[in-house]
């Protein structure tokens, strides 16, 4: 959703809430930073998405699948759009999920 910020992205559809069913900000903000931290983004998460490059957008929407506690993550070309430095992380970040028994499809046409 490009007029939403990154941490309403990343908590669409489930965010946390305040008792009568508020939207907690404050602990969706706080979450969101500690999911990109393990990315190793240091991201505004009131940022708007579309003020973000493809890269970004792209290891936001991971770090919304770690936050879900996926067991499966299928990442389909998923360093098409980054930069080299964004790809180590990507490559620790999935050495780090497949340690934590997280099962991991990778699609890619670079041999």
């Amino acid at each position: 959703m490009p007029e939403l910020s990154v941490g309403e992205n990343m908590f669409l559809g489930r965010p946390p809430t305040k008792p009568g069913g508020r939207v907690d900000w404050p602990t969706l903000y706080a979450e969101s930073r500690r999911l990109l931290a393990q990315l190793g983004l240091v991201l505004d998460p009131r940022t708007p998405i579309n003020q973000l490059g493809i890269g970004q957008q792209q290891l936001v929407e991971i770090a919304r699948a770690l936050g879900k506690k996926a067991e499966l993550l299928i990442l389909d070309e998923p360093t098409a759009a980054l930069s080299n430095d964004e790809i180590e992380v990507l490559i620790k970040l999935i050495e780090a999920l497949k340690a934590r028994g997280v099962t991991i499809i990778y699609i890619s046409h670079k041999l």
